[in-house]
């Protein structure tokens, strides 16, 4: 199933009681490169104030697939296809990745809680996708 169908709401699956989640796979492929960051309160199993995943394809100096995910700001992790589609099929650059992040800062509806207020959750997503698109680019083998 696509993962993105596994989410029901918060902290709510489309799993039956009696089902469990054993793996998720990932097709590797040549040039590509992720990465997952996360700001909480304190390290260990607490739950993330934000969290955002960045998955990239490049070809030379040219993105040619993204996925940004974020995490702790919509009742379910959300993915952020506008700004993936600020990156696919332009040559990556750091004003390029920016842009991206600023893109998903303005897509995100998180709420304020105990963990954090809604402003700081969509500052610190711009944060954590600028720095995941960063690494992510590092890993496929890119160059800023």
């Amino acid at each position: 199933m696509p993962l993105q169908e596994l989410f029901a709401g918060p902290k709510i699956t489309i799993l039956d009681p009696d089902e469990l989640l054993t793996g998720i796979r990932f097709p590797e492929t040549e040039g590509s490169g992720s990465a997952f960051h996360r700001l909480c309160r304190r390290r260990g199993f607490t739950l993330s104030v934000v969290n955002a995943a960045a998955y990239v394809e490049r070809e030379g100096g040219t993105c040619r697939s993204a996925r940004i995910a974020l995490g702790s700001v919509a009742p379910t992790p959300v993915r952020i296809d506008e700004a993936e589609g600020e990156l696919e099929g332009k040559r990556m650059t750091g004003a390029l990745i920016d842009e991206a992040a600023e893109a998903c800062r303005e897509r995100v509806s998180p709420i304020d809680d105990v963990r954090g207020t809604a402003e700081y959750r969509r500052d610190m997503s711009a944060v954590l996708v600028r720095r995941a698109l960063r690494e992510a680019w590092r890993r496929a083998g890119g160059e800023l």
